[in-house]
């Protein structure tokens, strides 16, 4: 394929290849903060602190790939510690106060904190839809509990948490 190219105001034509043409004009994958990498990643130590593992040792990774905790973006690595602390503190929460509603049962008898963007305030609702990662508690006032103990924490995260990297939303 020819194509004409302007290189200092001079025209040239150019010979390419059309695959190349089109793999050269393609956008360049955007970077989620979840690839799996061998060499260079962070990932959340036991005690909730993101570190940085590097090296080019192979197979680096592995293991903390495997459970979802290898990261290639600090931002990514910190948000997800501080949300997944969160909702492990919700579900020890729920458990401690009246235990997990049954699956088959959990419509209309069991309860869900939410967010009503319109007034910023956390509300507690019936759960009528079992979404992942939810959690659910047996009575209201336990709900309303976790909600008031855990306010800020879960401020943040219906109002500034984000599962990707900053700037990754953007065109």
């Amino acid at each position: 394929m020819e194509i004409e190219l302007t290189v200092n105001g001079k025209s040239v034509i150019a010979h390419v290849d059309e695959s190349q043409l089109i793999a050269a004009m393609k956008k360049p994958k955007k970077k989620t903060g979840y690839e799996h990498r061998n060499s260079g990643y962070y990932y959340v130590y036991t005690n909730g602190e993101v570190k940085y593992a590097g090296g080019p040792i192979a197979g680096i990774g592995e293991e903390e790939y495997k459970c979802g905790n290898m990261y290639t973006d600090k931002s990514v690595a910190e948000n997800n510690a501080r949300a997944d602390e969160l909702m492990r503190d919700l579900r020890r929460f729920a458990a401690e106060h009246g235990g997990f509603p049954s699956y088959k049962t959990y419509k209309y008898s069991a309860y869900e904190i939410t967010y009503l963007e319109m007034s910023g305030e956390l509300s507690i609702t019936r759960a009528f839809a079992n979404h992942v990662g939810n959690v659910l508690f047996m009575t209201k006032e336990a709900a309303q509990l976790a909600a008031d103990i855990f306010h800020d924490k879960l401020i943040w995260y219906f109002t500034e948490y984000d599962p990707m990297p900053e700037g990754w939303w953007d065109d």
